[in-house]
Protein backbone atom coordinates (compact mmCIF):
# COMPACT_ATOMS: atom_id res chain seq x y z
CA UNK A 1 0.00 0.00 0.00
CA UNK A 2 1.78 3.16 -0.95
CA UNK A 3 1.71 6.61 1.40
CA UNK A 4 -1.31 8.24 0.22
CA UNK A 5 -3.22 5.29 0.64
CA UNK A 6 -2.35 4.18 3.60
CA UNK A 7 -2.86 8.33 4.90
CA UNK A 8 -6.60 7.90 3.44
CA UNK A 9 -7.34 3.83 4.75
CA UNK A 10 -6.23 5.72 8.35
CA UNK A 11 -7.84 8.73 8.11
CA UNK A 12 -11.23 7.20 7.07
CA UNK A 13 -11.10 3.92 9.13
CA UNK A 14 -10.19 6.19 12.66
CA UNK A 15 -12.78 8.94 11.68
CA UNK A 16 -15.38 6.95 10.36
CA UNK A 17 -14.92 3.19 12.24
CA UNK A 18 -14.38 1.73 8.96
CA UNK A 19 -13.40 -1.85 8.99
CA UNK A 20 -10.09 -2.22 6.66
CA UNK A 21 -10.26 -5.58 4.33
CA UNK A 22 -7.03 -6.43 2.13
CA UNK A 23 -7.19 -8.97 -0.29
CA UNK A 24 -4.40 -9.51 -3.27
CA UNK A 25 -3.64 -5.75 -3.16
CA UNK A 26 -6.98 -4.40 -3.35
CA UNK A 27 -8.21 -2.35 -0.41
CA UNK A 28 -11.92 -2.15 0.78
CA UNK A 29 -13.27 -0.10 3.46
CA UNK A 30 -16.57 -1.38 4.91
CA UNK A 31 -18.56 1.85 6.40
CA UNK A 32 -21.81 2.38 8.30
CA UNK A 33 -24.42 3.20 6.00
CA UNK A 34 -25.10 6.29 8.05
CA UNK A 35 -21.43 6.91 7.55
CA UNK A 36 -20.94 6.60 3.95
CA UNK A 37 -21.83 9.89 2.47
CA UNK A 38 -19.32 12.16 5.09
CA UNK A 39 -16.73 9.26 4.20
CA UNK A 40 -16.87 9.48 0.50
CA UNK A 41 -17.02 13.21 1.44
CA UNK A 42 -13.97 13.24 2.92
CA UNK A 43 -11.97 10.69 0.28
CA UNK A 44 -12.96 13.28 -2.52
CA UNK A 45 -12.49 16.66 -0.12
CA UNK A 46 -9.26 15.74 2.11
CA UNK A 47 -7.62 12.84 0.17
CA UNK A 48 -8.28 14.01 -3.38
CA UNK A 49 -10.03 10.60 -4.35
CA UNK A 50 -12.37 11.27 -7.90
CA UNK A 51 -13.59 7.95 -9.01
CA UNK A 52 -15.75 5.79 -7.23
CA UNK A 53 -15.33 2.01 -8.35
CA UNK A 54 -17.95 -0.18 -6.27
CA UNK A 55 -21.21 0.84 -3.61
CA UNK A 56 -22.39 -2.31 -2.24
CA UNK A 57 -25.14 -2.92 0.08
CA UNK A 58 -26.75 -6.44 1.59
CA UNK A 59 -30.33 -6.25 1.57
CA UNK A 60 -31.29 -7.84 5.46
CA UNK A 61 -35.01 -6.93 5.43
CA UNK A 62 -36.00 -10.27 4.78
CA UNK A 63 -34.31 -11.72 8.14
CA UNK A 64 -35.86 -8.56 10.22
CA UNK A 65 -39.48 -9.35 9.35
CA UNK A 66 -38.81 -13.30 9.86
CA UNK A 67 -37.19 -12.62 13.07
CA UNK A 68 -34.12 -13.98 12.54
Amino acid sequence: MNEALQAAVTGISGRFGAEVQEFRGEVTLVVSPLQINAALQALRGEYQYNFLIDVTAVDRSEERRVGK
